[in-house]
């Protein structure tokens, strides 16, 4: 089996960059990740994001909690329900929501739509 990749040129430079970072560092070795292609997430008014942050805007409203603490406190309610993490300087953190699937964010709503039924908050679409 033969594998042929093939770098636009509009990449070549990022390449170039690599391939001379391996030959300094890696004795010329480079490794590569094969995956899935993700299907990309929509923005604006109806996105699947849109209507996370405003619910959980609406949480942070209700309780009198911020943003961030209600955003924190739900990506950690998620992570049973797979939500992905990264290795961010030596510690693992819940990655950016700019980082979802349209799957992992599907879950990730459905998290936050249980989370406020656990504290009788009304969700409304905005």
């Amino acid at each position: 089996m033969a594998l042929e990749v093939v770098i636009p040129a509009a990449q070549a430079g990022i390449l170039l960059g690599l391939s001379e970072r391996a030959d300094a560092k890696a004795g010329g070795y480079l490794s590569m990740t094969f995956e899935l292609p993700r299907r990309p997430r929509s923005t604006g008014p109806d996105s699947q994001n849109n209507r996370a942050n405003g619910f959980m805007r609406q949480i942070a409203q209700a309780t009198g909690n911020d943003f961030a603490a209600i955003e924190a406190a739900c990506k950690l309610a998620a992570l049973d329900e797979g939500y992905p993490i990264e290795e961010v300087c030596g510690q693992w953190v819940a990655k950016s929501q700019a980082a979802l699937t349209v799957e992992e964010c599907g879950r990730f709503i459905a998290t936050i739509e249980r989370i406020a039924a656990e504290q009788g908050i009304h969700l409304e679409e905005d």
